[in-house]
């Protein structure tokens, strides 16, 4: 388990031309960071073909690493296996992949000037990534200025699509709708009346999808009996908190906050004794959740995932064979995401017929109707997927798929 081991030493040292016009003979590149020698163009063109060129913009570095990894990982699998078919038939001309790849080390000002290099230096076709709503929202418009089509692949923030401009879709679905399922969930599957907050006042993120959780338990016709809030990624201790929820009469705890804020929250949780009910959204899907926190601290807790590893879905389970022969770990969410996003955009290029028409291509992502790992995918009238969502919860160290909810 090299390569797992390797994630794992990640999240110890430190736990995103012009649209249809990029296309060039490419070459591989290699480029040293902190996870080692990682290839900056993923796949190999031919030596006689045609290269579309696709961005890449994710953190291979800084404290969200290990994510940035796993998405990495997804993407490179994705273009390995279209080259590895041939490629890409867009019209009468057959094109390989080239992933060009820019570290943006989970920072917005960093994502801007990846954006600017991958676009006008790389001239690439599109990009993948970043996973930070955030960063999309400050970086996106510059891609639709210059007809360059963006999938965000973890970017939940409602205004991701709305802000970035018609060239901007994602591969998730919005916080609206996961602060839904997540009520849903507490509610329906978890059967909890009166629930305690947990989140970070200092994430949009976070304050964002507390927000959206509230109204919709309350909705249901459950109590939010108390939110308690801390200051950022910085804080380390949490039992003021977690004693005030001790003593409020919740019966569960939703943590709507970073996957790598989590185990210490969960652990200081049950250190205090807080035996009820832990739940949260799709930032626990993390492989290594389990090392970090611990697996008995996680036991029983549950969270909404856009992927299940235990799917049933055979489209599902060819990918998460094909993903463990290469890596040797199981894909969690990120990975899924920047797989799915690679599918999305081939299967768009295939329907378009031209990579010299921008608007073309973006209107034949819009119209993309896809079965992907993640499941079925259609856009709606602001880019946004609708998809269903999963269940999932922790046992035995492993996260096992539970119900899924539609939209």
């Amino acid at each position: 388990m090299k390569k797992a081991a390797a994630l794992l030493l990640v999240v110890i040292m430190g736990l995103s031309m012009i649209g249809c016009g990029g296309k060039e003979t490419g070459e591989t590149k290699e480029t040293q960071n902190d996870l080692g020698t990682v290839a900056e163009s993923a796949g190999e063109p031919a030596a006689d073909g045609e290269v579309l060129k696709i961005g890449f913009c994710m953190p291979l570095t800084g404290n969200s690493a290990t994510s940035g990894k796993y998405a990495e990982m997804g993407a490179d699998l994705a273009v390995e296996e279209i080259n590895a078919d041939g490629g890409i038939q867009v019209g009468d001309q057959t094109y390989r992949l080239e992933l060009v790849k820019e570290d943006n080390e989970g920072k917005t000002e960093v994502t801007i000037n990846a954006y600017n290099k991958l676009i006008g230096d790389d001239k690439v076709l599109a990009i993948i990534g970043p996973q930070s709503s955030a960063a999309l929202i400050a970086a996106a418009p510059s891609a639709t200025s210059q007809r360059t089509p963006v999938i965000g692949t973890t970017t939940s923030n409602p205004d991701c699509t709305l802000v970035g401009g018609d060239y901007v879709f994602r591969a998730c679905w919005i916080d609206d709708y996961q602060g839904l399922i997540c009520a849903k969930m507490a509610k329906e599957e978890l059967g909890l009346e009166k629930v305690a907050v947990l989140y970070s006042n200092a994430s949009d993120y976070s304050t964002g999808l507390y927000s959206v959780f509230k109204e919709e338990f309350e909705k249901l016709g459950g109590e939010i009996i108390t939110a308690e809030a801390y200051a950022g990624a910085d804080t380390k201790d949490f039992k003021a908190q977690l004693t005030a929820i001790k003593e409020s009469g919740a019966e569960g705890i939703f943590f709507p906050n970073e996957s790598a804020e989590i185990p210490l929250q969960v652990q200081q949780a049950r250190e205090l004794g807080l035996e009820m009910e832990l739940f949260g959204e799709m930032s626990w899907d993390n492989p290594l959740l389990p090392e970090l926190a611990g697996a008995e601290v996680l036991e029983g807790t549950h969270f909404v995932s856009l992927f299940a590893v235990d799917s049933s879905d055979p489209i599902a389970q060819e990918f998460v064979k094909a993903f463990q022969e290469k890596y040797d770990t199981n894909p969690n969410t990120q990975a899924t995401m920047n797989y799915d996003s690679v599918m999305i955009l081939v299967d768009a290029l295939k329907r378009c017929g031209t990579v010299d028409d921008p608007e073309a291509f973006r209107d034949a992502i819009a119209a993309t109707e896809i079965d992907l790992p993640s499941g079925h995918l259609v856009f709606d009238e602001n880019r946004d997927p609708q998809k269903n969502a999963n269940v999932m919860v922790y046992k035995d160290g492993q996260a096992t798929y539970v119900t899924s909810i539609a939209p």
